[in-house]
């Protein structure tokens, strides 16, 4: 007896991501320092954030998360996003290349927010979503900054039970 493989059996899940731990890699990504040059050549290029752009560019990322459909992304959620890159880069010098392409690569165009039916079927043809990390597909009185800010309920269970129980105490035995 063999097991179906778990994209067999559902077919049509949506992966989303859990918006504490978005915006946890966005901090750590915005604080990271520039990496050295190896030996044989020259470092990548840094984004040169400091705080108050970072904190800036939270902001912008949080407002193109507000986006409803797919049909105004591109046109107003994205443009509106990276325009907000562009006049952070001439107030805050720091690299507006660097920031779009992560962004491009990492939150905007990817396999996330694809069925793992559709993946298959486009033979694994990638098409630019951002619906794993927008209010895509939300009901319509909810963001990600809501109850839908994380795609595991257990540890939203956890963490309300550590709230209200425990006042938020940590055991150091």
């Amino acid at each position: 007896m063999t097991e179906t493989p778990f994209f067999l059996v559902w077919i049509d899940i949506r992966i989303r991501l859990c918006q504490f731990h978005i915006i946890q890699a966005l901090i750590r990504w915005g604080k990271s320092k520039p990496k050295k040059a190896p030996k044989s050549g020259k470092a990548p290029p840094h984004h040169k954030l400091d705080e108050d752009a970072l904190q800036k560019l939270l902001v912008l990322f949080r407002q193109a998360q507000r986006c409803r459909s797919l049909s105004t992304w591109k046109s107003q959620f994205l443009k509106s996003f990276n325009e907000g890159v562009d006049d952070l880069a001439a107030k805050h010098k720091c690299n507006a290349t660097v920031i779009k392409a992560y962004f491009n690569d990492n939150w905007w165009s990817s396999w996330l927010g694809m069925t793992i039916h559709s993946i298959f079927k486009a033979n694994l043809q990638l098409r630019p979503v951002a619906d794993s990390t927008t209010d895509i597909g939300l009901p319509k009185d909810q963001t990600r900054d809501s109850g839908w800010n994380t795609n595991n309920p257990i540890e939203s269970a956890f963490r309300v039970f550590d709230l209200v129980f425990l006042n938020l105490l940590q055991n150091k035995r």
